[in-house]
């Protein structure tokens, strides 16, 4: 879910907003979001019972033009523990529960405190129980049951319930716990409306009174804020999409007054879906559906397998259909880790415009890193999920965890990057839901090394890195100091660790760099084989690091020690330093794609180092000798092998 905050003045409107523009970027709005949390700080407490909910069905009456249901919502569930002596089921105190049935015999309940409690000591393993409701739903947060009318006039209601709004309008157990294994949504309105819903539609058969039930049945876990219902005079939109598993229904309800522009989407959608089913893993339920049911709130939510739109904008359609995959599919296991719904959402929609629209992606990343930069308190992973506004906060959230995303992509390479989302999705937990060390597990297992300290320094503290180059070149070498100034908040490093680029550009050619930042302050001397006249940092606008850069005549260019023999060459690299007693502490190779690669060497004697470079693909490698005093580097070519 998210809204969008305008990337120009970061003006706060209330309401959840994603703009239909293609150059829309996507940020959750405090206000709204801390109004839907008021009266819900129970619902984070609240100790649930030991059970296991494995299927609902979802009977209601509505009527588009009326705030009011009537509802009648049956749980079949798994007693894990013998002793639990009541269950409990949120639902609002501005409902009325008519009845509790349990066995065919009404039961005594109480309903209070936004919960309905009954007494089930002689339940047995596997049971039910129905819940029998009506009443007008109340007006919370960014409402949870809207009834309005479109631009055309025509009646339509809408529940939208993340993250505490489901038990507004139906008897749920609102937590990050346990998923429905199944349901089925039965809504019974006036004939001339229709009903969009989680799953595959059914049925839809005429009763009396006009009236007309629609049956929408969902075969896969969802946690009840992703359950909803839109009704009013839509027209329908249905066509097959071929995808990785096979052929898929896509199944959109829409305003009769958009239905040309919804038509004219289609395209888009379809290849929208088409890239992430092939990017990702398969669509997590093409055995059902996807669908869009238009909306009139302004931005989007993505409902498993139905999302709600306020149009068909390319950003948007983007940032809903991966929720599929994070959020619906794997869901955040605490509102603390919403960054792995959100930030996921927001980045590889990003990647969509890298695919499909090539010349605004550069654009997109500095509208990211400018807002990710404009403050520097706060962490990706929330600490404190009582403080609403920081939790749904945009600029954390959405905007800089989706860069932080990238720069993992940039430290790992793209293909394993891939790699490990695929992992990430294919691997977890049976209960669907996911922590941040559950994404970092998969992560490393795909990459092959440790990632804690990116995880920490990047996802758990707080702030961002500010660097000063200080520089000075010669004829053919580079010097450089950076010195690292982090913002002092809680949990940030003393110094961040990552490979950082900059383009170094002399009067006839230029050259990217890879320079190893580890320490407070780094000095690194580079053979450029040409005389650089300006230095570039992050030229492709990469990374959350503010950077600027001092030419200093004064520091010192002194004569590269290394020299590598033979360059180019396949296998074997003989390095010869000036200063036999003075070898590296460690030596490294860094691709063009600005991976560190630690390579073994061997002195051989009289100030030389052999390096076997055999395994390595062909082509040209920055060569980086780390020195108790400083860091020496020369570019090096591997010959074919």
């Amino acid at each position: 879910m998210r809204c969008i905050f305008n990337i120009i003045i970061f003006l706060a409107i209330g309401g959840r907003i994603i703009y239909g523009q293609d150059e829309s970027t996507s940020h959750k709005q405090k206000t709204a979001k801390e109004q839907s949390f008021i009266g819900s700080q129970h619902d984070i407490l609240r100790e649930t019972e030991a059970i296991d909910i494995c299927y609902q069905r979802l009977e209601f009456q509505v009527n588009p033009a009326v705030r009011f249901i009537e509802g009648q919502v049956t749980t079949y569930f798994r007693m894990l523990e013998q002793a639990t002596p009541s269950l409990s089921f949120d639902l609002s105190d501005s409902l009325v529960v008519d009845s509790v049935m349990y066995h065919g015999v009404r039961m005594l309940f109480q309903h209070s405190g936004n919960q309905v409690k009954v007494d089930v000591s002689e339940s047995a393993d596997f049971d039910s129980l129905t819940i029998v409701y009506h009443g007008r739903p109340p007006l919370n947060g960014l409402g949870s049951f809207i009834t309005t009318t479109t631009q055309g006039g025509r009646p339509v209601m809408w529940t939208l319930s993340e993250p505490y709004g489901a038990r507004d309008w139906w008897p749920c157990r609102q937590t990050l716990g346990d998923k429905v294994d199944s349901l089925d949504v039965l809504v019974t309105t006036d004939s001339i409306y229709k009903v969009a819903s989680n799953g595959v539609l059914v049925s839809r058969e005429l009763g009396e009174d006009n009236l007309i039930i629609f049956h929408w049945r969902h075969r896969f876990p969802i946690t009840p804020y992703l359950v909803a219902i839109a009704v009013s005079d839509y027209r329908e939109i249905i066509e097959d999409i071929e995808l990785r598993n096979g052929t898929m229904v896509l199944h959109d309800f829409v305003y009769p007054e958009s239905e040309f522009e919804w038509r004219l989407a289609r395209p888009m959608v379809k290849a929208c879906l088409s890239f992430f089913d092939s990017l990702l893993t398969p669509y997590p339920f093409t055995a059902e559906k996807y669908g869009h049911a238009q909306f009139g709130w302004g931005g989007g939510m993505e409902h498993q397998t139905m999302s709600f739109m306020v149009n068909l904008g390319a950003g948007l359609v983007a940032h809903e259909l991966v929720h599929q995959w994070f959020g619906d599919w794997v869901t955040c296991g605490s509102w603390s880790d919403i960054w792995l719904n959100e930030g996921f959402a927001s980045y590889l929609t990003g990647m969509y415009f890298e695919r499909f629209r090539p010349n605004y992606w550069p654009q997109w990343k500095k509208e990211q890193i400018q807002y990710a930069l404009s403050s520097a308190d706060g962490s990706v992973f929330c600490p404190d999920t009582a403080n609403i506004s920081r939790l749904f906060d945009g600029r954390l959230t959405y905007t800089k965890s989706a860069m932080v995303l990238h720069m993992l992509r940039k430290e790992l390479g793209t293909s394993i990057f891939l790699d490990g989302l695929r992992n990430y999705l294919s691997n977890r937990p049976l209960s669907g839901f996911t922590r941040t060390e559950h994404f970092q597990q998969a992560m490393e297992e795909s990459a092959g090394k440790s990632l804690q300290r990116f995880f920490q320094q990047w996802i758990y503290a707080e702030g961002h890195d500010t660097i000063q180059i200080r520089w000075n070149a010669s004829e053919n070498l580079l010097a450089l100091g950076v010195d690292q100034f982090p913002t002092r908040h809680l949990g940030s490093p003393n110094a961040y660790q990552m490979l950082y680029p900059l383009l170094a550009k002399g009067a006839s050619k230029d050259t990217v760099l890879y320079i190893p930042l580890e320490n407070a302050s780094d000095q690194v001397l580079i053979y450029t084989g040409f005389e650089v006249q300006q230095i570039v940092p992050d030229p492709d606008g990469d990374f959350l690091v503010v950077a600027s850069t001092v030419k200093d005549i004064s520091y010192p260019v002194s004569p590269n020690s290394l020299i590598v023999s033979p360059n180019p060459a396949k296998g074997i690299f003989t390095i010869k330093h000036d200063d036999p007693q003075n070898l590296p502490l460690a030596i490294y190779l860094i691709d063009l794609a600005g991976r560190r690669l630690p390579i073994r060497f061997e002195p051989t004697g009289q100030g030389m180092v052999q390096l076997n470079t055999q395994g390595l693909a062909a082509g040209l490698y920055f060569l980086e000798c780390v020195y108790p005093e400083a860091i020496r580097g020369v570019r090096l070519v591997v010959s074919g092998q």
